[in-house]
């Protein structure tokens, strides 16, 4: 399904880590957020005005409200992965010339150290506009260089307010997946909120991404960050030219060094109080190691505050899937699912029409679901971007069982060429693949026993099912 050119490119990726560019710019204050005042994951930029959107006379610089700028901390109740357990880290300085250094260190649920950075012009023609440079590592089993300018948002300068401001997609189809729903246009696409406390010491962020017709946006990224201390020294030299802006990804180039920032009291393994992370209670799971007797070849813990174990056996002589997917989420009554996106990373109007591909990588769309609950076994497709599956017997499963003590566990079989791409439209690709990922969820039971919203119990991982040490860290191992 992929060009020779396009599969030697991912494999190639595959061994420096995910790289990224966005260019960005500030939105309309109509467009705020309702409630409390994203990588991203994390991954995505920050915004600013287009020039003709700058308010007062022209040339009046873009600002941020003074109070954003700081060192910041946090952990996510949030984000593409799911929930968080440890904490996120993020500065905003403004340099001398004006514009602002945005950066974080993101050491996430597998123990691998990433970082981002977020380049923001304050003055001239590109006033406002916010460029994003990262490298996630262990995050993709195909890891991606975006060359060029990437995406890029706009934030109108009348929504920056003294606490506030809101950023908005502007071009949608960029080198990431931010154009559902179909036709979407600026923050219905993508938007991203700061908003700061009135005592100036908590800064809340929250980063929505698109989200089918008739639904409600998803969230990639929701996190209450504390101040811990003063804007952070930049930690490049001298800002880029903004005329004709480019990520230094060569060797030793600025974008390539990881983000380190000055030494505070609390470390960034250090958990928050459970009013930042809701999913911690005095019942929580201990995310310690434990002995499942190997009745798999592969074990690892995908989310640690919900205790989802993905284990497997690649029958690669017959092309089966042995699967076991379980959790210890803190409620009697829950269901686990999983989901398989045989082309979840594939490019081109193709993909659209089949319902898949990279642009609704964020979302469910394009998934072959089975889900388990203690009334049986059901298998879906999802035909949204977000929203409840639809009812689909394209993917055929034997060996089907759930069990319930303290672990909700699912087991199947599946064939690593099957689900609705197969049946629908005959095409054959593999699960086995690094154009391949999965998405995962975990929620509660109706007092009917139907399956509920599972909110921000859910998350997406690529996964190598012949050679998960491509992508998950020891870290992950059960």
């Amino acid at each position: 399904m992929m060009s020779n050119e396009r599969g030697s490119n991912l494999a190639q990726q595959r061994k420096s880590g995910w790289r990224g560019n966005y260019h960005l710019k500030a939105c309309t204050g109509s467009r705020m957020l309702a409630g409390p005042g994203p990588l991203l994951l994390l991954l995505l930029p920050l915004l600013a005005p287009p020039a003709s959107g700058i308010s007062g006379p022209a040339g009046t610089p873009f600002r941020l409200p003074q109070g954003f700028e700081g060192l910041w901390r946090g952990v996510p109740a949030a984000s593409i992965l799911g929930p968080w357990n440890v904490n996120y880290t993020f500065g905003i300085t403004r340099t001398e010339s004006g514009d602002y250094l945005m950066d974080d260190n993101v050491l996430y649920i597998d123990n691998s150290t990433s970082w981002q950075r977020f380049y923001v012009s304050s003055s001239g023609p590109t006033r406002g506009v916010l460029w994003y440079c990262g490298t996630i590592n262990k995050y993709s089993q195909a890891p991606e260089t975006v060359p060029g300018q990437g995406q890029i948002f706009k934030a109108d300068p009348n929504s920056v307010s003294n606490s506030s401001v809101t950023f908005c997609l502007d071009e949608p189809d960029g080198p990431f997946p931010v154009t559902a729903p179909e036709n979407c246009k600026g923050c219905d696409c993508a938007n991203w909120t700061f908003v700061l406390s009135q005592d100036g010491q908590q800064l809340h962020s929250e980063l929505r991404m698109g989200a089918a017709m008739g639904h409600s946006h998803s969230i990639h990224l929701l996190v209450d960050l504390k101040r811990i201390g003063p804007p952070p020294p930049p930690d490049v030299t001298q800002m880029p030219s903004w005329d004709n802006f480019t990520c230094d990804n060569a060797p030793g180039g600025r974008d390539t060094r990881p983000v380190i920032f000055p030494t505070t009291r609390k470390r960034h393994h250090e958990t928050h109080s459970r009013r930042v992370c809701p999913h911690r209670h005095s019942g929580y799971p201990n995310p310690a190691k434990e002995e499942f007797g190997r009745a798999y070849d592969h074990c690892y813990i995908l989310n640690h505050p919900l205790e989802y174990r993905l284990e497997w056996t690649y029958r690669s002589d017959d092309g089966m899937l042995d699967v076991r997917v379980s959790t210890k989420a803190p409620r009697s009554r829950v269901y686990v699912a999983i989901g398989f996106r045989p082309l979840a990373r594939w490019r081109g109007e193709q993909a659209d029409k089949l319902q898949t591909g990279f642009h609704d990588n964020f979302g469910m769309k394009g998934a072959d679901i089975v889900l388990g609950d203690p009334s049986g076994v059901t298998t879906m497709f999802a035909d949204k971007y977000t929203g409840p599956p639809i009812h689909d017997e394209s993917l055929k499963i034997v060996n089907a069982s759930v069990s319930k003590d303290n672990t909700t566990a699912l087991t199947f079989s599946r064939p690593v060429v099957g689900g609705y791409l197969l049946a629908n439209y005959g095409i054959n690709v593999s699960i086995v693949s690094e154009a391949a990922d999965i998405i995962w969820a975990v929620g509660p039971l109706e007092t009917s026993g139907s399956a509920s919203y599972h909110g921000y119990w859910r998350g997406l991982r690529f996964v190598d099912w012949a050679n998960p040490d491509d992508v998950f860290t020891k870290h992950l191992e059960c």
